[in-house]
């Protein structure tokens, strides 16, 4: 499960040094207790939040560590759910939510871009490994056609 890994935050045991670095850190489970009390009143303050847990983690452990990783792809699936489900969220507030919730394009969230999971930078090119299998990448590295993760 992609979202595993920011259920609940590290053990400040285990892991001090998050503390030191995060100053402000959230995970989903805190963020489902906020909702279940009625602490957001606003989309915004929960998108703020969703952002927050997506960057306190590629902050803290890197935006190509295996957690970094991970919460990109779940940054992208947030901001693509939150585009599949307009509707529903305007119905549920009765409003549209405002312009600011709405995601803008991205390349870092554009699926034609996030075929290979270690892509940092993206350049809508093709990558000639067996992973990605001819699909348009990024972080294609010049004259070989293949994504940094296959040049190794």
């Amino acid at each position: 499960m992609l979202a595993a890994p920011f259920l609940t935050l590290p053990s400040k045991r285990k892991l001090p040094q998050y503390y030191q670095r995060v100053s402000d850190p959230i995970d989903l489970c805190t963020l489902e207790q906020n909702i279940v009390t009625g602490f957001y009143r606003t989309v915004e303050s929960f998108d703020r939040d969703m952002s927050r847990l997506f960057n306190n983690n590629v902050r803290f452990f890197g935006r190509t560590s295996e957690l970094g990783i991970a919460a990109t792809r779940l940054r992208k699936a947030y901001s693509m759910a939150k585009t599949d489900f307009l509707a529903q969220i305007e119905d549920i507030l009765g409003e549209s939510p405002p312009a600011s919730f709405i995601p803008e394009h991205d390349p870092g969230l554009c699926s034609v871009h996030d075929t290979c999971s270690f892509i940092v930078v993206y350049y809508h090119t093709f990558c000639t490994c067996s992973v990605c299998e001819g699909m348009v990448v990024g972080n294609v590295l010049p004259h070989t056609r293949a994504c940094h993760h296959c040049s190794y």
